[in-house]
């Protein structure tokens, strides 16, 4: 007897995407935020040591100025969901868990939920992504 697949929840599915998502910002921006602050601090002056020794040294910098100083530029990361690109990746996941092949990549996937329902088919599921 052939396994067949199981529904794909139209509530669980871009819940568990979107709070995965949200888990990914919070947990992954303050240490991309240390590593940005270490790449672009100033080159120190002859005799004089760097501004940040290294990552152990950057963080506890970076908290001196309060928690909010690890999330700073948060805000390009979450306009960025609400670009084409996160509702776009998130129905191919959609169709990978389904089994069905129904698009063939990014640019397939986007041509045929335009023409199909047009912009607002794209956009699908937004809402739930940003939550």
């Amino acid at each position: 007897m052939a396994h067949q697949p199981k529904p794909i929840s139209l509530l669980k599915n871009p819940l568990a995407s979107g709070f995965g998502g949200m888990c990914l910002l919070f947990l992954g921006h303050p240490l991309d935020t240390v590593k940005v602050r270490l790449q672009t601090q100033p080159p120190n002056l002859p005799r004089q040591p760097p501004m940040y020794s290294g990552t152990l040294d950057c963080l506890p910098k970076t908290l001196r100025r309060g928690i909010t100083g690890l999330y700073q530029g948060m805000a390009a990361p979450i306009i960025g969901i609400v670009t084409p690109g996160a509702p776009i990746k998130c129905w191919l996941q959609f169709q990978a868990s389904s089994g069905e092949t129904k698009y063939i990549g990014t640019l397939d996937c986007a041509k045929k939920l335009y023409q199909e329902f047009g912009i607002r088919g794209i956009y699908k599921r937004t809402v739930l992504t940003l939550m």
